[in-house]
């Protein structure tokens, strides 16, 4: 999976054994980027999330965590998985009341350790179901937080845009 920084160096994010799929970052000055995937093990899916620290000088880097998202999204075929992430802060988050299905009570962000400030949202192509995950940065651990019907067949595609706060999903 090619990367292009925002310095504008060009890198290689290695993924052995895998299919990268969309690309995010969680903070505009933060160096790392996260990494969807579609990872194919003896054929049976792997859904994950890849973190990557772009300020390196290497051109060709591995990932420093990766979050198996497989036991808490629904099964799927090995390429029709974790297809698209997106992060929301718990700023926005906890403003708008996002209700979280764990605790049965309003978006708690202490309740998730070090998850990094935020919600990753993932895009399932398989079921076009939309999926809130907590990864704790300490730990390599994944929590499922709220699953939400997107209405689509399928997720290609999925942006949360912070001027306006909303979370685009698309599909093709």
């Amino acid at each position: 999976c090619a990367f292009a920084s925002g310095t504008g160096k060009r890198v290689m994010l290695r993924m052995p054994t895998s299919t990268a799929e969309s690309v995010t970052m969680a903070d505009f000055g933060d160096p790392s980027v996260y990494v969807s995937a579609e990872r194919r093990d003896g054929g049976a899916s792997r859904n994950s999330i890849l973190l990557y620290d772009v300020s390196s000088s290497a051109t060709s880097l591995t990932a420093q965590l990766e979050w198996n998202l497989t036991s808490i999204l629904p099964s799927t075929g090995s390429n029709a998985g974790a297809e698209a992430v997106t992060f929301v802060p718990d700023a926005f988050l906890v403003a708008s009341g996002f209700y979280d299905e764990r605790t049965s009570a309003p978006y708690t962000p202490a309740t998730y350790g070090d998850h990094g400030g935020g919600l990753f949202f993932v895009g399932l192509e398989a079921t076009g179901g939309i999926y809130a995950v907590a990864l704790d940065h300490t730990t390599g651990t994944a929590l499922r937080v709220a699953t939400m019907a997107s209405g689509f067949a399928g997720i290609m595609g999925i942006e949360f845009d912070r001027e306006v706060g909303y979370l685009w999903a698309s599909c093709d």
